[in-house]
């Protein structure tokens, strides 16, 4: 895992730099890293090349999703990329499977940026996996793509938090309910900071003088849970899954999401965080808390975006949105 590209490196880069935002949704029919199962444990590495001078090298990872063939990262996860020739830049893609020790080489894909044609659009695009071994196709990437200004994507940003909770013969948050491994509901993106509540301040990331909330905190549910929860046996594991299938499955995490934006004049956002306690469980037969992981930052988070919304098709995917202030 790269760290994110800081402010006192972007204050260095041309205005005429591009930053390419690659949204990661699926893949299909990838290679087999686990023979005795016949599945894979995938994430993927991704990076630019030539190396931009300035930058350095751009290498960022995702998340690992145990246990399948055909993956989906519910909501997609974003990778973004400065770019100072558009013309001679390519992303690689690599998918690989994971090991503690040695992770096992499943496939690429090579983005030649120049003929994409990429705008500030999203656009949805397959491209084949090829194993590195063979030279063979095994499986497709499916990746939604755009391109946006310097001057964009220091105007947007994503906010991402989660939110855990523990089973204790229901899913709670109550304090008196967790174990001392636990320590706090909602915590930090890069899985370093907890807190009681969402708009903790070492949780929530502040919202600058002048920005405002463009788009609220929600979740994305996916086709295994339409409330977006991941589920798993402790809080410090490694692979966390999209659907309650074990009986050893006592913690559960999903992700909040809200997108920020630059306005031309100060402003203080009424709506503060954005965030309003619910008086209900958004699941059924669930009271809403959580508890915590010390292990989650397992993927890159960039929480700097840009441009639209970047591809989540949101009337495929029921999302959860706390309700707002008026």
């Amino acid at each position: 895992q790269s760290p994110l590209i800081g402010g006192d490196v972007i204050s260095k880069l041309s205005k005429d730099c591009k930053v390419v935002l690659v949204r990661l949704s699926e893949m299909d029919n990838i290679g087999v890293g686990d023979t005795s199962t016949s599945l894979s444990d995938p994430y993927t590495e991704m990076k630019l090349i030539p190396v931009d001078e300035v930058t350095g090298p751009q290498l960022q990872m995702s998340s690992v999703i145990p246990g399948t063939v055909r993956p989906h990262w519910l909501p997609p996860e974003l990778f973004s990329f400065f770019v100072s020739d558009m013309k001679m830049a390519k992303i690689i893609i690599s998918v690989l499977h994971y090991t503690p020790t040695h992770p096992i080489p499943l496939g690429d894909a090579v983005l030649k940026l120049n003929e994409l044609n990429l705008t500030s659009a999203p656009i949805n695009k397959s491209f084949k996996l090829i194993q590195p071994t063979t030279g063979k196709a095994q499986g497709t990437v499916e990746v939604s793509i755009s391109v946006i200004t310097l001057d964009e994507f220091e105007s947007f940003q994503e906010h991402t938090v989660y939110e855990f909770e523990r089973w204790v013969g229901h899913w709670g948050h109550d304090p008196s309910i967790h174990m001392l491994t636990a320590p706090g509901r909602w915590c930090s993106a890069d899985g370093k900071h907890f807190g009681p509540e969402i708009d903790s301040p070492s949780v929530c990331p502040a919202i600058p003088t002048g920005w405002v909330v463009t788009e609220q905190w929600h979740t994305v549910g996916s086709p295994q849970d339409a409330d977006g929860w991941q589920y798993a046996t402790d809080f410090n594991c490694l692979f966390w899954y999209p659907e309650n299938t074990q009986s050893s499955f006592f913690v559960r995490r999903r992700s909040w999401h809200r997108r920020v934006q630059k306005t031309a004049t100060s402003f203080t956002s009424s709506t503060g965080s954005g965030y309003i306690p619910p008086t209900t469980s958004t699941t059924q037969n669930t009271s809403l808390s959580t508890s915590t992981n010390n292990n989650i930052n397992t993927s890159t988070t960039i929480n700097n975006g840009g441009g639209t919304s970047g591809g989540v098709t949101k009337s495929k995917r029921r999302q959860t949105m706390f309700p707002t202030s008026s």
